[in-house]
This record gives C-alpha cells, structure tokens and sequence, in this order.
C-alpha cells in the first residue's frame, strides 16, 4: 500500500477557529482560507449512520443533550450544530459521513476521518469503510483514517483496508515514560504492530529532538494541534510532515494559494 501524501498543514475540525467545528460551513471555509485536507471525527447514531462529531455528547456544539449514540440520525438531522458559534451559522447540520465527503470532494479536499474511542468503535470502522468503499470518489490518495484507540487499528488492519491508518498519541496520556530515545521507538513499534503508516503526537511537551528520533523511525509524523506560525516551522523543521490547525490565518504562509473555484477531484 503506498502512503498518503499529506499536507504542511490540515484544517483541524475544518479550520474550528473560523467556522462551527466538523460541519460543512467549516469545511467550506477551511478550504476558502487555503488548506488542501480537513480532518473530522466520526461516530455511530443509536441507528448505525456515521455522523461528524468530536464529543460523546451533543451539550458543547448544538442545541440537543444527551449521548450522540443515544440519538437517531433523524433525530440529529433536526440538531442546530452553528448557533453556539455564531447567528451567521444558526442551523448548521450535524453531518452524515456521506455528506461530509461529498462536500469534501465538490471542494477538492482530501480528508482525515477520526474514528472516535466508544464501545461501538469497531463497528464505527465498518460503517466508515462500507461509506468510503462505496463512493469512488474516494481513492487512496485522499483518505487517511486515524484513532486513538488500539481496537480500531486492529479493526482497520484485520480488514486488510486499502486506506492508510493513523496511529494516534496524546502524550498526557501515553504509558512510555517521557524523555530518552526508548519512547521514539515504542511509538514506532506500536504503530508498526498495527499497520499505521503514519503517527500523530499531541504538541503539548513534544519535544524537537523526540520529534526528529520519532520522524527518522517512521513514513510519516503529524503534530495536533498547532495554531501558532513559529512552532509550526520548528516542528516541520525538525521532522514532522503536517500539522493539524484551528487557525489557518495564523499558519497562512504555509497553506499552498488557492486559486479560482474548488472543483472535485475524483
């Protein structure tokens, strides 16, 4: 499987500074504002459908309570998911996956689905893949599915998918002790054991000498979430291939220029 070609810079949530996270108005304006990929996470409706959210709970990004899971997606379809944001986005929907990639592909955006960690993460990946697999829009090129959790590696890797995984750490959680070059190689180890060919680190005490022994380890490294221009250039200096961005204004320079209309790319 060859890996995904990714960006410097890939609009976290959409670009959450500019527009409501993980809905199309943020998707939209990600890419008015330059960026070439999205990344979003996903999870299951109590009736199966993947929908676009990153909290298990509707309370911080719409006008519903309660478990996304507990919630039909007809029932989300009637959630506000822009008011809270702003009265100019009042009405945004929550997304399905399938909605959210038809956007994503009429604006030629590559995309970074985020498989959430839930009870139902497993059965998350096969409604992410019969989605994906089932719009040719989609190739290999375009698609990185990424998580946290070690039961969606598993899940991904054992349904031999042609999609490039991504093995996500959040380093206040991680188990390897800090500090030395030992951590750098069990991240690569691990990522290797599941078949991810990229790794994504949280930016809070990473460090550029970890970073640069990380990035010599693997294919590929991203960084989350970055919003300030001047570590953006150190991390991609010592190594990192991306970084992940609520604030494409401030990593401007880095964004390739978009010029003229969006237009599918598959």
């Amino acid at each position: 499987m060859s890996t995904t070609e990714l960006p410097q810079v890939l609009a976290h949530r959409g670009g959450a500074r500019h527009a409501p996270e993980n809905t199309l108005a943020a998707f939209r304006e990600g890419r008015r504002r330059g960026a070439s990929w999205v990344e979003f996470d996903v999870a299951l409706s109590a009736d199966g459908i993947c929908v676009v959210m990153h909290d298990d709970t509707l309370d911080r990004t719409t006008d519903l309570l309660g478990n996304v899971w507990d919630q039909s997606y007809a029932g989300l379809r009637e959630a506000d998911a822009g008011s809270w944001f702003s009265e100019e986005h009042a009405g945004e929907l929550v997304p399905s996956l399938g909605l959210a990639l038809t956007e994503c592909d009429s604006l030629g955006l590559g995309v970074n689905i985020e498989i959430k960690t839930t009870e139902r993460a497993t059965a998350t990946v096969s409604a992410v893949l019969a989605v994906l697999e089932g719009d040719a829009a989609w190739d290999t090129n375009r698609v990185l599915i990424s998580s946290f959790d070690v039961r969606v590696l598993l899940a991904l890797q054992a349904s031999e998918t042609k999609f490039t995984t991504g093995l996500l750490i959040d380093l206040a959680d991680d188990s390897e002790p800090p500090g030395g070059p030992n951590r750098s190689a069990a991240w690569a180890a691990r990522a290797q054991r599941l078949g991810a060919r990229v790794l994504g680190i949280s930016n809070r005490g990473l460090s550029l000498d970890e970073l640069r022994r990380t990035a010599d380890q693997l294919d590929q490294v991203l960084v989350f979430t970055v919003n300030e221009l001047e570590r953006a250039q150190a991390l991609l200096a010592a190594g990192a291939t991306g970084v992940f961005s609520d604030d494409l204004d401030a990593l401007g320079s880095l964004l390739p220029k978009h010029v003229g209309g969006f237009g599918g790319m598959g």
